[in-house]
């Protein structure tokens, strides 16, 4: 995924494409993936693959709904979580930022995780 950032508004070049690509098709204003807390899952995951140099993914065990979500750090299952979808279709994970920068730390054999920022 690129992180070029577009011209518009400083968003990542693939927020705009998605929100050009729903305005195309009347459909309601695009929001990345974020989890419960509101924190855009992009953002966090940067962050942490970086501090932690780890690759972070998030895979569906079963794509039909209801979905549980498994959480990898460089391929090792940390934790799980569900997903809802809210009234525009956008994803929220039912985790907060929080509970994810706790797992990945303790993966990374952190006893404290640092500030999350």
């Amino acid at each position: 995924m690129s992180d070029r950032v577009s011209h518009d508004d400083g968003r990542p070049e693939w927020w705009t494409n998605n929100q050009r690509t729903r305005e195309r098709m009347g459909l309601p204003e695009y929001e990345p993936p974020r989890f419960e807390d509101g924190a855009y899952k992009h953002e966090v995951i940067d962050t942490l693959e970086t501090r932690y140099d780890c690759t972070i993914r998030f895979r569906s065990k079963n794509p039909r709904h209801p979905c549980e979500w498994v959480i990898t750090v460089d391929g090792t299952e940390v934790g799980s979580t569900a997903r809802r979808r809210t009234d525009r279709g956008n994803t929220v994970f039912r985790i907060t930022s929080d509970e994810l920068v706790d797992r990945v730390a303790a993966s990374a054999g952190v006893a404290d995780s640092p500030s999350r920022g």
